[in-house]
């Protein structure tokens, strides 16, 4: 029980550290979690028309956990070129995720990008679970691409997801047929039936 607390503590340090967190609070419909199955996911994307080939999850509490500490702040977006080097697409290290469409848009005009080689999509996947095939996931499964974004996700966001995550993606499709390449990876952080949970063991917060 006290590592689920502590789990979902972090995403609440991270969610009013956000410089975007007053309208986190004011503008969307943010719930405590509750577990979800594969079926409930895919059914959530498709109502949402936000399906993709690559929608990843943690491999379990404990790497969420791992996943949670690293991201700064979700929903978000991580950009990554052809050779998986992370790009920043925020202007300062404080800046919102409202520049993500923009930088979403820009790609198919952008010269060289100035990357991160500390900093792989390989060793932000590494332990995920691909959703769809309930399998293993490696990057050797993506296809050679121009850029890859990684998008962090989760249903208890509420409105957030159509607002950010899944408003991102339709400016990638879109931007795929500009003539650039772009994989987009749903990451879903969302609590999961087969982790050997229930709905008992999860924190509950009231946001209001």
């Amino acid at each position: 029980m006290n590592n689920y607390r502590f789990l979902f503590f972090i995403f609440f340090i991270l969610l009013i550290h956000s410089s975007c967190s007053f309208y986190l609070r004011k503008m969307y419909s943010i719930h405590s979690p509750k577990i979800k199955t594969q079926n409930s996911t895919l059914a959530y994307l498709q109502k949402h028309n936000a399906t993709t080939d690559f929608l990843l999850i943690a491999k379990d509490t404990t790497d969420l956990n791992n996943t949670l500490n690293v991201l700064k702040s979700f929903p978000d977006a991580y950009f990554y070129n052809k050779d998986g080097y992370f790009l920043d697409y925020r202007e300062t290290p404080t800046s919102c995720n409202a520049g993500v469409s923009v930088f979403i848009d820009g790609l198919k005009n952008a010269s060289q990008q100035i990357s991160d080689t500390t900093r792989t999509l390989n060793a932000m996947l590494l332990n995920k679970i691909n959703l769809n095939t309930q399998s293993s996931f490696s990057t050797n499964d993506l296809p050679k691409a121009d850029y890859y974004v990684l998008i962090t996700w989760a249903e208890y966001m509420g409105k957030l997801n159509k607002e950010k995550s899944f408003d991102w993606l339709t400016h990638i499709h879109e931007a795929n047929q500009q003539g650039i390449t772009i994989v987009p990876i749903l990451l879903n952080l969302d609590y999961y039936d087969f982790w050997g949970i229930s709905q008992k063991d999860l924190p509950h917060f009231n946001y209001n």
